[in-house]
């Protein structure tokens, strides 16, 4: 069966971007094996979906917590770090231990931290208090959400440096 034509751009490629989606449960057992082996079964399906979709650029991978409420994931290492669904702001970042117990532990705090985003909060990236998120979304800077007194005392500044032309 061929593609259908009505969704190539000119370049022959689509813009249907390709996803898999892993729900919490999932997401959870995965995380507490083999991470290498992992990151190549995941860049297997990417590799797969990116063909069927036709499309320029591997596929995203992405957890959903219990609420059903997507994110971004990726696996550096024994580094597992989430986003929101399209990768504007960070969410939390764990390296992943070898002791089984701890890693559940780890895993948990994952979960936790995107139902937290879900409730309206994410963990300042500076200071790491727990703030709302709406109110917040003026502190930005980079992928980082921050509370207003690390803002204030140090990111604004830094920021406001920045040079993106």
């Amino acid at each position: 069966m061929d593609f259908p034509q009505r969704f190539l751009d000119k370049t022959g490629f689509s813009n249907i971007q390709p996803a898999f989606i892993f729900n919490y449960a999932m997401f959870s057992r995965i995380l507490m094996g083999d991470l290498l082996a992992l990151k190549e079964d995941i860049r297997t399906v990417e590799i797969m979906l990116r063909r069927t979709a036709h499309y320029l650029y591997p596929a995203s991978s992405r957890m959903s917590n219990i609420y059903g409420e997507e994110f971004a994931f990726s696996i550096h290492a024994n580094t597992v770090t989430l986003w929101t669904h399209n990768g504007q702001i960070l969410i939390a970042e764990v390296a992943l231990a070898s002791d089984l117990k701890e890693r559940e532990n780890q895993i948990k705090y994952l979960l936790a931290k995107t139902e937290d985003f879900t409730n309206g909060f994410v963990l300042c990236a500076n200071c790491d208090k727990k703030i709302k998120y709406h109110e917040n979304m003026k502190h930005r800077y980079c992928a980082g959400l921050y509370c207003g007194t690390c803002w204030e005392n140090s990111i604004k500044e830094k920021a406001e440096k920045e040079n993106y032309n």
